[in-house]
C-alpha cells in the first residue's frame, strides 16, 4: 500500500451506524436510456404508466412509483427505482446491483412497448457503466459538517465551495411509509433562493492521514448532510478544490498548513463563487 496506508486505518462512518449494515444505507439505482417511446412520451405520461403497471402487476410492485426521466424525441434517460440492500464497499453486491438494475430496465422497456401508445419499438439501448451508489463510508475528518450545519445555513471561515440541494435520504426499504417520509423530508427541506451552507476545507481531510484529500460523498459529514453533499455539483466543486489545493502543498508538507486565504483566492481567480 506504500505511503498511502495509512488512510486505510483512518476512522469511517456508513449508514445510520459507525459499521457498515447494509440494512442502513440508501437504496441504490442503475440509470439507462429507453429509445422507442414515441411522441406521446413525456414525465407524466410515463409515470402514470408505471402506475398503472405496478398496480396491474406488469411491472415488479414497488411503493417507488416516480419516474424520473428527461425524454427527447422518442428517447428516454431514466433514473427508475431502487435496488436495495447493496453494500457499496462489496463487489459481490454491485455485481447483483448492476444485474437487478438491467433487469428492471428491460422489463419497464418491455412494458412500455407492449402498453404505451406509440411505443411499439421501446428497446433498452445503453445501461449506465456504475450502479448508482448513494451512500457509502463517509470519513471522519478535521470538521463534521451536521445536520445543524444544513437548517442554519453555517458559513465557514476555510469554505472552498458552497451548495444548496434538499436534504435527500432515499429509502432503504420498499414500505410505503417509508417513501411518504423521503418525500416529506426533501420537499420540506429546500432553501430560498440565494440561501446555501459552506463546505470546509477541514471536511475533506480525513483524522490519521497528512497527505490525502477525500472528495464527494465520501466527505466528513452526519447522514443528513451527506444527502444533500453527495450530488454532482457539489462534488465537482469539492473536486476542483482539492486538485488546486494539491497544487500548494510543497514536497514534505501537510495538507493541514497550506495557506486557506491563497486556496480561497486561487478558487476566486477560477469563478469559483465565495463570499468575502
Amino acid at each position: 500500500m506504500g505511503k498511502f496506508s495509512s488512510l486505510y486505518h483512518s476512522p469511517c462512518q456508513i449508514g445510520r451506524t459507525c459499521t457498515i449494515n447494509i440494512k442502513n444505507v440508501q437504496g441504490t439505482t442503475l440509470c439507462f436510456a429507453v429509445s422507442g417511446l414515441g411522441v406521446n412520451a413525456n414525465k407524466r405520461t410515463l409515470e402514470e404508466a408505471v402506475i398503472r403497471g405496478k398496480k396491474e402487476g406488469g411491472l415488479t410492485n414497488s411503493y417507488d412509483i416516480e419516474v424520473n426521466a428527461s425524454v427527447l424525441n422518442g428517447l428516454g434517460v431514466f433514473n427508475y427505482n431502487h435496488i436495495y440492500d447493496v453494500d457499496g464497499t462489496c463487489p459481490a453486491d454491485l455485481t447483483r446491483g448492476m444485474v437487478q438494475g438491467r433487469k428492471l430496465a428491460h422489463e419497464l422497456a418491455t412494458y412500455y412497448r407492449y402498453n404505451f401508445p406509440g411505443a411499439e419499438n421501446a428497446a433498452v439501448v445503453n445501461t449506465a457503466s456504475m450502479l448508482g451508489v448513494r451512500e457509502s463510508r463517509r470519513i471522519v475528518g478535521d470538521y463534521k459538517l451536521s445536520k445543524e450545519d444544513y437548517i442554519n445555513r453555517v458559513k465557514h471561515y476555510d469554505d472552498i465551495a458552497y451548495n444548496n440541494y434538499p436534504t435527500d435520504i432515499h429509502v432503504n426499504g420498499n414500505s410505503e411509509n417509508g417513501y411518504k417520509k423521503m418525500y416529506e423530508m426533501y420537499n420540506n427541506s429546500f432553501y430560498s433562493t440565494g440561501e446555501f451552507y459552506g463546505i470546509p476545507y477541514r471536511s475533506l481531510l480525513p483524522q490519521g492521514v497528512s497527505n490525502a484529500y477525500i472528495v464527494g460523498r465520501s466527505i466528513s459529514c452526519d447522514r443528513i448532510m451527506q444527502s444533500s453533499v453527495r450530488v454532482a455539483p457539489a462534488c465537482i466543486s469539492m473536486g476542483q478544490a482539492a486538485g488546486t489545493a494539491a497544487s500548494l502543498v510543497t514536497e514534505g508538507c501537510n495538507v493541514r498548513n497550506i495557506d486557506i486565504k491563497e486556496l480561497q483566492s486561487k478558487l476566486k481567480d477560477a469563478d469559483v463563487f465565495l463570499e468575502n
